[in-house]
């Protein structure tokens, strides 16, 4: 069972504009669809309700600089601002800035997040996503990124399918509802899928990860998806990452295993 017993909420958030308040959770809303996120822990993008139906367990991002070692999630790097705002006539923020700094001055990481929502009632929204890493040493960086993705389409804890495809195409599916992310630049170095944990336990641990480049497809478990870029960041270099995610709802179908009902158990959420 996942749960986020423990998670700490003091953390201090620079703002933008240069004042200093408690750590929050931030939301965006558009149309049918809302988007939460803790930007203190690896939690990150940890919601996402589509006509009231939440899809997501965690999606976020780890790094490691050189070879050895493991890695960090971005959150463990210094928050140097957040800025949600709002880009249509509606009265809702639907798009996030988020900056993380190096402590030892080496580099920034910068997320942009944009939520599209539906009509309601049309079960489909849409995220893109941009990551920039911005290298402000004089030295060259050896840098590792990962993106880790727990969806629980239609909040439910086992999932029918997840595969990639392309190296850039990750397609999962549950109940009725997809979910498919296309990284539309550049394409990954490495990737997976993956049962629950197993990703999650070798980003986390102290020792280097290299993406198993596992395809699937993966049927009828707790599913996963990860990428992961390689590159070299040369002084006052930049690399970016563009994304984007689609939820889109499908004909509904019944799930038979065995001749038997796949019962799906409904994961709760510790608060």
């Amino acid at each position: 069972m996942k749960t986020q017993a423990g998670r700490i909420f003091i953390a201090i958030i620079v703002m933008m504009a240069g004042t200093a308040t408690l750590a929050a959770d931030v939301v965006l809303t558009d149309g049918n669809a809302t988007a939460t996120f803790d930007l203190n822990s690896q939690m990150g993008m940890k919601d996402w309700h589509v006509d009231g139906v939440d899809h997501m367990f965690q999606q976020w991002f780890w790094y490691r600089i050189g070879s050895a070692g493991g890695e960090s999630s971005i959150d463990t790097l210094d928050l140097n601002g957040w800025l949600p705002s709002n880009t249509n006539l509606d009265p809702q923020n639907d798009t996030l800035f988020v900056q993380y700094g190096d402590p030892a001055g080496r580099f920034v990481i910068e997320l942009r997040f944009g939520l599209t929502g539906g009509t309601p009632g049309s079960g489909t929204s849409d995220m893109g996503e941009s990551i920039r890493i911005i290298n402000t040493s004089v030295t060259t960086l050896d840098f590792h990124f990962f993106q880790y993705c727990d969806f629980d389409l239609n909040n439910t804890l086992v999932d029918e399918g997840v595969e990639i495809t392309g190296g850039n195409t990750a397609t999962q599916e549950n109940l009725g509802y997809t979910i498919a992310e296309t990284v539309e630049t550049p394409l990954a170095s490495h990737y997976e899928v993956g049962v629950y944990s197993g990703t999650l336990v070798s980003l986390s641990d102290a020792l280097p990860t290299a993406l198993g480049d596992v395809a699937g497809p993966l049927t009828n478990e707790d599913l996963t998806w990860a990428f992961q870029w390689d590159f070299t960041l040369a002084p006052e270099g930049t690399f970016i990452i563009s994304k984007d995610k689609l939820i889109v709802p499908e004909p509904a179908t019944l799930c038979l295993l065995g001749g038997g009902l796949l019962v799906l158990l409904r994961r709760r959420k510790c608060r």
